[in-house]
């Protein structure tokens, strides 16, 4: 297995088992907001499994992992450049134990070895009391700042683990909050219970604050002991940080001081590249444009390269790259440049455009939009019916004002339901629902723009009779389903359009409309999301070209007449 690989999945796993630690952690901590006694009613059951043996393994088996790995990553690391999201998830990753290494002996050392049972109310008296650490920091400020880069950290690695997931975007709002109201209510929980308990009566600060009566000289030898291996710790700490450090930059500093490998990209562009260093990275610290929507960690292929040099020299393919080229069938000469790191001199040429090779520029800010992006959606296909042989028998003019005004009440009926126009196809038109995380939300959208629109359709009749021999009619359909979304053309004309099986479905079930003589057809897939009762409309089945199997649907005859409540 690819050492870079196994070190970000061990990092991953253990990274979530103290995630979810600190997540019961800070949920114990808002209980406060409640009462002192509520916390510890909390606290009972939060140190049942956590102070198990099972417990105990998980927790600081975890925390070794952890802390072992994020080492070895930042030695391993083959660039001094850092994202900004990974200049915050590393600093507070490793300004943490400079708070939590006393807060550990201060509860588990001091239970376990000076049988002091560490309950709340000693632990809050203990910070609201103690006046400044080494660091002049105030030890009110200790559990604040403990909890804030925790969180932080926490929040920051489960983004880049997860964001990418197909599921992750349904969530998102409510993660948004979540990671917000969590620090927000446990913070509050223990300001409340520390006020509480400074203001009780029966408070006496020689009796509860250990690190306050050590400090006065009048500690017993087990406090004494475990405050000065707590300081201990901490030197220890602080040596293995700048030995990190120091590694870390003369590793950086030897790769690109026998960097020899020469890397071709197209336009006869040569850079020189370290050993060890992958194509994205070189790709990366020279400037030149390279999309990786998963910032290089295997999830998509948009960071694929085409290698047009001698394919035996390159090297075996990471477990993790098999695996991925396998799956996609890609030919031999077509590789991951997150994962490639060439041993010999390579000509490549990036086979996934972004912003800056699209438009010649190089702001890279929105390279999702121009590499693509999974999401799932709701699509909409509306088509004028017989509007050709309406044109035939009209003035080009006339033609114009009428299909605008179509256009303008399709228009009004989509954008008043969240929805918006992806493009014209002559008189047809194809709509995308997707402002919601939820696809629910959408789907009932996009039915009541097609409510909306056949409402209006019927005004828009009366308006225009004295200019049609007939009304105007429209079929429309409706699906959902997963789509690729991003932006595709040519030269300067670029525009946001989404691709897929979707689109192919929702565009055969409106042209289906004219065989089952209806104004709407739509998916099961779409009432079922909507929440709509299929006992309402009349269900059909229906071949879909270029589909395996027959799709179901629902036909409606008068969209207008739909009850969406």
């Amino acid at each position: 297995m690819d050492l870079s690989y196994a070190i970000r999945q061990g990092r991953h796993i253990s990274g979530v088992i103290l995630f979810v630690y600190v997540l019961s952690h800070l949920i114990n901590h808002s209980l406060g907001i409640i009462s002192i006694a509520a916390m510890e009613q909390g606290r009972d059951v939060f140190l049942f499994f956590w102070r198990s043996i099972p417990g105990t393994f998980l927790l600081y088996g975890s925390l070794s992992l952890h802390f072992i790995l994020a080492v070895l990553a930042i030695i391993t690391k083959r660039k001094f450049t850092f994202k900004k999201i990974e200049i915050f998830q590393i600093s507070f990753g490793f300004l943490m134990p400079f708070f939590l290494i006393i807060h550990i002996f201060e509860t588990r050392y001091a239970y376990e070895f000076l049988n002091m049972e560490d309950k709340y109310i000693m632990l809050v008296a203990n910070y609201w009391t103690y006046a400044k650490d080494k660091f002049g920091i105030p030890g009110l400020f200790h559990p604040i700042i403990l909890i804030m880069f925790a969180w932080i950290h926490g929040i920051i690695g489960i983004l880049k683990a997860f964001k990418h997931k197909s599921w992750f975007g349904k969530i998102k709002n409510y993660f948004s909050f979540f990671s917000f109201a969590v620090p927000f209510f446990a913070i509050a929980g223990y300001l409340v219970s520390g006020a509480a308990v400074i203001t009780e009566k029966k408070f006496n600060s020689q009796k509860l604050n250990a690190r306050a009566f050590c400090d006065n000289g009048y500690c017993t030898q087990g406090y004494s002991d475990y405050v000065r291996l707590a300081g201990e710790v901490e030197n220890w700490y602080v040596l293995v940080f700048f030995t990190m450090f120091f590694a870390f930059i003369m590793s950086v500093t030897f790769r690109k001081s026998f960097a020899s490998i020469k890397i071709e990209y197209p336009n006869k562009k040569i850079v020189i590249s370290g050993l060890g260093t992958t194509i994205l990275e070189t790709s990366q610290d020279n400037g030149i444009p390279h999309a990786s929507i998963c910032g290089g960690n295997a999830r998509c292929s948009t960071c694929r390269i085409k290698v047009t040099s001698d394919l035996n020299d390159l090297p075996r393919y990471t477990e993790i790259e098999y695996n991925l080229i396998r799956k996609l069938s890609f030919s031999k000469d077509i590789r991951l440049a997150c994962q490639l790191r060439p041993t010999k001199n390579i000509s490549v040429i990036p086979l996934t455009p972004v912003r800056s090779t699209i438009l010649g520029i190089r702001d890279t800010s929105r390279i999702e939009e121009f590499s693509g992006i999974e999401k799932e959606l709701v699509v909409v296909f509306i088509d004028l019916r017989g509007f050709t042989s309406i044109a035939e028998k009209k003035l080009p003019y006339d033609t114009i004002y009428i299909l605008n005004k179509y256009f303008e009440v399709a228009g009004d009926s989509i954008e008043e339901n969240k929805g918006r126009i992806d493009k014209f196809i002559g008189d047809g038109i194809m709509a995308i629902f997707d402002r919601s995380n939820n696809i629910k939300e959408n789907s009932l959208d996009a039915l009541k723009a097609a409510t909306v629109l056949s409402t209006k359709l019927k005004d828009l009749n009366v308006v225009l009779k004295d200019e049609l021999e007939k009304p105007l009619e429209i079929g429309i359909g409706i699906h959902k389903g997963k789509s690729v979304s991003g932006m595709v053309g040519y030269g300067k004309n670029y525009s946001e359009t989404a691709i897929g099986d979707v689109v192919n479905v929702a565009s055969r079930l409106e042209s289906s409309c004219k065989d089952l003589k209806c104004q709407l057809v739509a998916s099961k897939d779409v009432m079922i999301a909507a929440g709509l009762s299929s006992s309402l409309f009349s269900s059909a089945k229906i071949n879909v070209k270029g589909r395996k199997g027959k799709v179901n649907v629902y036909t409606i005859k008068d969209a207008s007449k739909i009850n969406m409540i």
